[in-house]
């Protein structure tokens, strides 16, 4: 019950003292003529009658009015009053809140109304009569069936859809990833990665692609697709299509997203994985098959990655596989100028290892190498042929900068540098193989005439493309995107055929090689 004021609540007690009143006063009436009517009261009564009328109105009448007060209940307090112009601005501000609202109403019946209508388009423009279906949420067996049989109908239906979904429309309609299927997250994967000429976006060539092994073409119009950029969101792809994926240039013309295996981010080096007179490199990205290079066709080998990706680790690989292999291998100069804290491990258990830790051995190591080689040549003329044919010597050299930045005389750094030039250039002929580690291919800390003849080369994940340019030419062509290469991953080139070869090598320590042995 609303609470009165001061004013209503003294006007209603006194409205309801007047009924107290009034209501006996006519109790006395109806009573006087009642006892007058039966002769009870007499005229000469008359005047004592009127006195204890008055009595009873004067006892009863407070009574009945406090009764009837006290359904009031209390006096109320003493309320503050607004001031005029606080009452004026609430007032403004109710008023304000009225009109927010009614606007807040009539948006929200807006929005649902363009919501309908948005849905409306979404549905005119994503609808395929090809299909008799909306792409946005096209089965996999609806894609098999476009990609396998001739559906030129389909493609009509597709550009338009494309047209439709493309910034530059009219009326655009934008997609949710969340709400499309996984056929139409293929289809519509230029869409939602937002790659275009600026006035079309790339489309799904359906009548290259083959979703039962998760081949997929991409091309553009007007122009040649943009590796780079595809490789650039190949997490993303990754993370739309649910698997890992394989980016590549499939004609010059075209993308290939393949999916490709999952590979654990780290696996140790198994028997399984192992063959004979073959060196093991690592599982390819793209299949996740091993890769393997005969010791036939080791060519000198460079290998570059910063610190922390895997490069001492792939060493170990290598390491190791070549102590099981010993006697494929004539001699192994493992050449650690970093105190050995690689390679001291390996000084000891084959014989064919010769462990050099200090630089003030190289000169001999050198001249030992120097004279092998002579050797060779000469038994290489002898023979009538153009090749070593019997067991390769490798001389494994970790951080080749170590070599550059020794405290020595110019002099005597410039023999030792030479000496290795000199191998590089005689030595594969020779059945003599480098195989150079260092963090970054300059000429600082790698000789030029040595990097030349260097011709295989495996790279870890660099700091951009300029630097991977720098490793392996501005071809384009990568298979991956050598600057987000995950740890333990490495982009390989073949010395012989240059073909390019995503890998990812086996996780490898010293202590690996009592377990495999």
């Amino acid at each position: 019950m609303r609470q009165l004021s001061r004013t209503r609540y003294i006007i209603q007690a006194i409205g309801r003292v007047l009924l107290a009143l009034t209501l006996l006063a006519l109790m006395l009436v109806v009573v006087s003529i009642t006892m007058a009517a039966y002769g009870y009261l007499k005229a000469t009564d008359t005047a004592a009658w009127l006195v204890l009328c008055a009595i009873v109105l004067i006892l009863g009448t407070p009574w009945l009015a406090a009764e009837l007060i006290s359904d009031l209940g209390p006096f109320p307090p003493k309320r503050y009053r607004t001031p005029w112009r606080l009452r004026l601005r609430l007032n403004r501000l109710y008023h304000a809140a009225r009109r927010h609202r009614v606007r807040r109403r009539a948006k929200q019946r807006a929005d649902r109304i363009t919501s309908r209508l948005v849905r409306a388009d979404a549905r005119a423009v994503l609808t395929s009569p090809t299909l008799a279906t909306r792409l946005d949420i096209l089965t996999t067996a609806d894609l098999t069936k476009v990609c396998t049989t001739p559906a030129p109908a389909f493609g009509a239906d597709y550009a338009r859809t494309l047209a439709g979904l493309h910034t530059t429309a009219t009326h655009r309609v934008t997609l949710d990833a969340t709400e499309l299927t996984e056929a139409a997250r293929v289809l519509f994967l230029p869409v939602l990665l937002g790659i275009d000429n600026g006035t079309a976006y790339d489309r799904l060539d359906h009548t290259r692609s083959n979703p039962a092994t998760g081949t997929f073409v991409y091309t553009s119009v007007g122009r040649a697709p943009d590796l780079a950029t595809w490789q650039r969101h190949a997490p993303t792809i990754a993370a739309l299509l649910g698997n890992r994926v394989q980016i590549t240039s499939a004609d010059g013309l075209a993308i290939t997203v393949q999916r490709a295996p999952d590979l654990p981010p780290a696996f140790p080096l198994t028997s399984d994985l192992l063959q004979r007179n073959a060196l093991f490199l690592g599982r390819d990205l793209a299949t996740g098959h091993p890769h393997h290079l005969p010791l036939t066709e080791l060519t000198h080998t460079l290998v570059v990655g910063p610190s922390g990706f895997g490069k001492s680790t792939f060493l170990h690989q290598l390491v190791v596989q070549l102590a099981l292999a010993a006697t494929s291998v004539e001699t192994v100069y493992l050449v650690d100028l970093k105190h050995g804290l690689e390679l001291a491990p390996y000084a000891t258990g084959v014989a064919q290892f010769n462990v050099v830790e200090h630089y003030a051995d190289l000169p001999a190591m050198l001249a030992t190498l120097h004279q092998t080689l002579a050797s060779r040549i000469a038994d290489v003329k002898a023979s009538g042929d153009t090749q070593w044919r019997a067991k390769p010597i490798l001389i494994v050299v970790d951080e080749f900068a170590e070599v550059m930045l020794e405290p020595d005389s110019e002099k005597n750094r410039k023999a030792i540098v030479d000496g290795f030039v000199r191998l590089g250039n005689q030595a594969r002929a020779a059945g003599m193989h480098l195989w150079v580690q260092t963090q970054y291919a300059v000429a600082d800390t790698l000789p030029t005439a040595l990097r030349r003849n260097l011709t295989a080369t495996m790279a870890f994940r660099q700091p951009s493309a300029q630097a991977a340019a720098q490793l392996f030419g501005d071809t384009g062509d990568f298979p991956v995107d050598i600057t987000r290469l995950a740890r333990g991953q490495l982009l390989y080139r073949n010395g012989r055929t240059s073909e390019l070869t995503a890998l990812q090598a086996a996780y490898v320590t010293a202590a690996d090689l009592a377990r495999l042995r």
